[in-house]
């Protein structure tokens, strides 16, 4: 059963905290899809994807930083 929130700063974290998993996901999958991709444009894409994704999580770090919270990444 889901956690109940009862406040809009408990969703908010929580969301946040969805994100930040989700985008470090990303950081561990996107070079393995790299090493994989046999055309060279692909691997290309996969590899500045990776390099944006790396941006996103950081950007969700000083999010956290900025409200006084440790980051938490929540599945």
């Amino acid at each position: 059963m889901p956690t109940k929130m009862d406040h809009p700063r408990e969703l908010f974290l929580h969301e946040l905290g969805d994100l930040l998993y989700a985008e470090n996901m990303l950081v561990k999958t996107l070079p393995k899809l790299a090493n994989e991709a046999t055309d060279t444009e692909l691997r290309e894409g996969f590899e500045l994807h990776l390099e944006e994704t790396k941006q996103h999580a950081a950007n969700l770090e000083e999010v956290f930083q900025a409200i006084g919270e440790k980051p938490k990444a929540e599945k």
